[in-house]
């Protein structure tokens, strides 16, 4: 199946693509467990974020995003019954399921800088708040970069590319995911090694850079706070 503006796809892909987002979608409802995180942050001594902004995150996050979710939570069940009758989904439908998540990914990049950089009352929802990031931060990257491999119609068009991977074949979404997942991995792990993003054309170096710029920000911030915490704890 050719779609101008996603390139060559199979049903295989679209399964994967599906899988994909309902997994982001688990772990955006997940967050809401720990969206309580940003009325622990404390500005300077006992001043509360919430104290400022006359709001509950918990609340508002619930209030405000609800509706989405239910819609969402309907979505995803439906799209799965149209590839069990074998059929196909339309493009659009994933891109715009793709836009959903990529706003998700910036938005929340910012609260996770915000709570790492300020005090925390609950270490808990803090650590919480960073696993289900860091996860959805994985998936969301993986998609991202197989998206833009799908507009590959040849090696000249090509975008990006994974290092020590044939170039000339398709980005796969096993190497997308294995090559998400040890970027973040080497936060943790100097020596953690794999296969990296590679930018080909100008917009795959700028994307590359971003992903790169966000993966050592996460990790300068969140060794920085994980000393914090320790030397409180001593």
């Amino acid at each position: 199946m050719i779609d101008w503006l996603r390139g060559r796809t199979t049903q295989r892909d679209q399964w994967y693509e599906l899988h994909t987002f309902a997994i982001l979608g688990a772990i955006r409802i997940a967050m809401f467990h720990f969206a309580g995180a940003i009325d622990a942050a404390k500005i300077n001594q006992n001043i509360k974020l919430n104290e400022i902004l006359h709001v509950n995150a918990a609340e508002f996050a619930m209030a405000a995003r609800s509706p989405a979710f239910i819609v969402y939570m309907l979505l995803i069940p439906s799209l799965y019954i149209v590839l069990l009758r074998r059929s196909t989904i339309p493009g659009f439908i994933f891109d715009w399921l793709g836009f959903w998540a990529v706003v998700n990914l910036v938005l929340h990049f910012v609260k996770i800088n915000y709570l790492l950089l300020t005090d925390s009352s609950n270490p808990r929802l803090l650590i919480g708040q960073v696993v289900t990031y860091l996860l959805y931060f994985a998936f969301a990257w993986a998609w991202i970069f197989w998206r833009v491999d799908c507009l590959a119609n040849g090696q000249s068009s090509r975008a990006v590319k994974l290092e020590g991977i044939d170039s000339s074949a398709r980005v796969g979404w096993f190497d997308c995911y294995h090559t998400s997942f040890m970027a973040l991995l080497k936060i943790v792990h100097s020596s953690a090694n794999g296969s990296t993003f590679v930018g080909v054309s100008k917009f795959g170096r700028s994307l590359v850079t971003i992903h790169s710029f966000m993966v050592f920000d996460l990790a300068g911030i969140a060794l920085a706070r994980f000393y914090q915490l320790v030397q409180n704890s001593i």
